[in-house]
């Protein structure tokens, strides 16, 4: 699957490029664990999506690693389309 295949609310498979590593922000869950999350631009030659990375996964990536994200799902938030691993999803550097 291509970034510009992805589609709202649906899992997906692809394979993307690592463009960018956002500052992580800490939060607070809303059972009050804290939590740190980080905005990581990444793509591939048919577009870009941002992708939101939670605590011990944000430093398991660098700028221009190709990552292979399982599983993976697509949210909304304030209108744009993220890519995140959700609950089911994995994601392992590719060679």
């Amino acid at each position: 699957m291509k970034v510009s295949e992805l589609k709202p609310r649906a899992s997906a498979t692809v394979t993307v490029k690592v463009v960018k590593l956002g500052e992580p922000k800490q939060v607070t869950n809303k059972d009050g664990s804290l939590h740190k999350v980080s905005d990581v631009l990444v793509g591939d030659e048919t577009g870009s999506i941002l992708m939101s990375l939670w605590d011990e996964n944000i430093s398991k990536v660098n700028e221009n690693d190709v990552i292979e994200v399982n599983n993976g799902y697509v949210s909304v938030v304030r209108g744009s389309m993220r890519l995140t691993l959700g609950r089911e999803g994995k994601m392992e550097k590719s060679s």
